[in-house]
């Protein structure tokens, strides 16, 4: 909302023929590409205004991306796992849950992809920390060792980079087992910054209920 209204802004400072169409509250891709086709040709104008034409240009290239979708499916699983912070929700299982439920989607039915469930755990030990107590872990490694041998003809890039050429069960528990030393490696990281040691807060009806008891 926000670059669009700094787009409509410019453009309108700029007394171009403006044609403002599309929901009051909601920026579609079609608004920006309309916006933003009013600029061309015209150097001097962009020369002017490359910074606000560029991350235009850029959340524009977003909306129209064939990911849009599963990237907003991956901001509220994100937020979910965040909201489980405070009520002692094991975020692995919720990983496990997710896992199980995509690999027995179609390939076209998916909205998470292997590099996606990677970077979610990658995410959900560097916010979590050291506070990560889960009896899921070998659980969560042993459906994705199954995920990536179906999918191994066909492995997003960062899960290829991860596998390597050679692929089995063999092969691939042990790399999947090294990678999550990296990621426990991660969670204890936190414990040696001194400004973002935390990032999440605890709910306050915790507070009270402890409070309560003591």
């Amino acid at each position: 909302m926000e670059v669009n209204r700094q787009l409509v802004d410019t453009a309108s400072k700029e007394n171009l023929p403006l044609k403002l169409t599309g929901k009051p509250g909601r920026v579609t891709a079609d608004q920006l590409e309309n916006t933003l086709s009013l600029f061309k040709g015209k150097y001097d104008m962009i020369l002017k205004h490359i910074n606000t034409l560029q991350v235009s240009m850029a959340v524009f290239q977003l909306l129209k991306s064939h990911r849009q979708q599963q990237l907003d499916n991956l901001s509220g699983i994100e937020k979910l796992l965040i909201q489980g912070y405070s009520d002692e929700t094991d975020p692995l299982e919720e990983i496990h849950r997710l896992v199980i439920t995509e690999t027995e989607k179609s390939t076209t039915d998916r909205s998470c992809t292997l590099d996606d469930i990677f970077c979610l755990i990658m995410f959900v030990y560097s916010v979590y920390g050291t506070r990560i107590v889960s009896d899921k872990e070998e659980q969560v490694k042993a459906v994705l060792v199954t995920y990536v041998l179906k999918e191994k003809n066909a492995l997003p890039p960062l899960t290829q980079q991860i596998v390597g050429d050679t692929i089995n069960e063999e092969v691939v528990t042990v790399i999947i087992d090294d990678a999550w030393q990296k990621f426990i490696a991660i969670s204890s990281a936190r414990d040696n910054l001194k400004q973002f040691s935390s990032i999440c807060e605890e709910s306050a009806f915790r507070t009270i209920a402890a409070d309560a008891i003591t």
